[in-house]
C-alpha cells in the first residue's frame, strides 16, 4: 500500500498545475533510471557480466533511494542533488574507464546534457554537464586519462566522442535557452488569460466568475460574523444606451465602477454581475445602508449630456444581511438580496431594500 502511494503521489503532482518543475523533473529522472538500472542488471545476468550487474543493480538502487528522498517534504533537495551527482559522476567514471559492455555503456553518457538541464535547472544542468565534458577530455586527450583507461578504445573514438558529447551539450544549451524563453512567455500568456477569465473586460472589476472565486474562499476562511451582499442595478439603463449609444453608455458603466470601488473598503469584494449589474460582498464592520446610500448618492450626481440631452441616473440597491456567516450561503445571501433588489425596482426604483437572515 505504501509502494502505491510513493506512485500516485508522483501522478498527483503530475496534474497539479502547481508544481516545482526541476524537482519533478528529478523525480521522474530518478525513477526512469531505477528502470533502466533495473533493466540493464536483468540483461547482465543473463549476459554473465556480473561486475556490470553488479554496478547496474547498486546505481539502480541508488536512484531509488534519491527518488524516496525527492518526495520527503522535509529532506533538502539541494541535499538529494548533491548525493545524484556524486553518484552520476561516480557511474560515468566506471562507464569510461572500463568500457563496460564492450564499451557500450558510455554512450549513456550523451543523455547527461539533455536531461541535466531539466533536472538541475540552467545554470546548475550546464555546469554539471561541463564537469562530465572536463572528464571525457582529462580521460580521451591527455596522457595521465590514457593511463587511467582500462579499456582500449579506438584512437578515433577518443577524438570523437568528446566532440560528440559538447554538440550534444551546446544544441541541449541552446534548447534550453528556447525553452525558457517559451516558458516565460507561456507564462505571461497564462496570467493574461487568467485575468481575464476573471475580470470583466469594460470595467476591470471581477466578472462572476472571479468574484464567486473569491466569495467561496471567504465563506471557507471566515466564521461566526457578520456579512452583507449588495446587489446595484442602474434604473432604466436602457434609456442611457438609446440617447447617447453603447459606447457612451459603456463610458457609465466604467464610471459606476470607479464610484463603487471609492465607497468600499479592501476587505470587500465588487463585479460586474452582467449587464447593468454589481454584486458588493461586504466582509468587514461597514455599515451595508451607509455604503449602499454613498454610493446611490455618488451615482445620482452624475449627469451626462450629448446634443442638448442630459440625464441622470439612479440605481435600484437590494442587500442582505447575515448575522453570522456560518449559518448562511452565499446562494442564500444572493437570492435574498435580488428579492429585496426587485422590491426596490417594484416600489418605484432609486430605493435601498435591506433583509437580515
Amino acid at each position: 500500500m505504501k509502494r502505491k502511494r510513493i506512485f500516485l503521489d508522483l501522478f498527483s503532482e503530475i496534474k497539479s498545475s502547481n508544481y516545482n518543475s526541476s524537482k519533478l523533473m528529478f523525480s521522474i529522472v530518478n525513477l526512469a533510471l531505477f528502470f533502466i538500472g533495473l533493466l540493464m542488471a536483468i540483461i547482465d545476468l543473463f549476459t554473465s557480466q556480473y561486475v556490470s550487474l553488479f554496478v547496474g543493480l547498486t546505481f539502480s538502487i541508488l536512484s531509488f533511494i534519491n527518488y524516496i528522498l525527492s518526495r520527503c517534504q522535509n529532506f533538502k533537495q539541494y541535499i538529494v542533488n548533491l548525493l545524484f551527482t556524486i553518484e552520476t559522476i561516480a557511474i560515468v567514471l566506471f562507464f569510461i574507464i572500463y568500457g563496460m559492455s564492450n564499451g557500450f555503456s558510455i554512450l549513456w553518457i550523451l543523455l547527461i546534457p539533455l536531461f541535466s538541464c531539466f533536472v538541475f535547472g540552467q545554470k546548475n544542468g550546464s555546469l554539471y554537464s561541463f564537469m562530465v565534458l572536463f572528464l571525457l577530455i582529462l580521460l580521451f586527450w591527455t596522457p595521465l586519462g590514457n593511463i587511467l583507461l582500462q579499456y582500449e578504445y579506438t584512437n578515433e573514438f577518443k577524438l570523437r566522442f568528446p566532440i560528440l558529447y559538447i554538440s550534444i551539450y551546446a544544441l541541449s544549451i541552446f534548447t534550453g535557452f528556447v525553452l525558457q524563453k517559451t516558458n516565460r512567455r507561456l507564462s505571461i500568456l497564462e496570467e493574461k488569460y487568467y485575468h481575464l477569465y476573471r475580470h470583466d473586460e469594460l470595467t476591470s472589476l471581477y466578472n462572476r466568475y472571479g468574484f464567486n472565486e473569491r466569495l467561496n474562499k471567504y465563506f471557507e476562511e471566515l466564521s461566526n460574523q457578520s456579512v452583507s451582499m449588495l446587489i446595484v442595478d442602474l434604473d432604466d439603463f436602457k434609456n442611457v444606451n438609446d440617447i447617447f449609444g453603447h459606447s457612451h453608455g459603456d463610458v457609465v458603466l466604467q464610471e459606476v465602477a470607479k464610484i463603487i470601488k471609492r465607497n468600499i473598503s479592501s476587505q470587500c469584494i465588487y463585479c460586474r454581475w452582467g449587464g447593468e449589474e454589481f454584486t458588493i460582498f461586504i466582509a468587514c464592520q461597514d455599515d451595508p445602508m451607509e455604503i449602499a446610500s454613498k454610493i446611490s448618492k455618488d451615482i445620482v450626481n452624475m449627469s451626462f449630456n450629448k446634443s442638448q440631452n442630459v440625464i441622470n441616473l439612479t440605481v435600484s440597491i437590494g442587500i442582505c444581511t447575515a448575522s453570522n456567516i456560518s449559518n448562511v450561503s452565499a446562494e442564500e445571501m444572493f437570492i435574498q438580496a435580488d428579492k429585496c433588489l426587485y422590491e426596490s425596482k417594484n416600489n418605484g426604483k432609486n430605493i435601498i431594500t435591506k433583509t437580515t437572515i
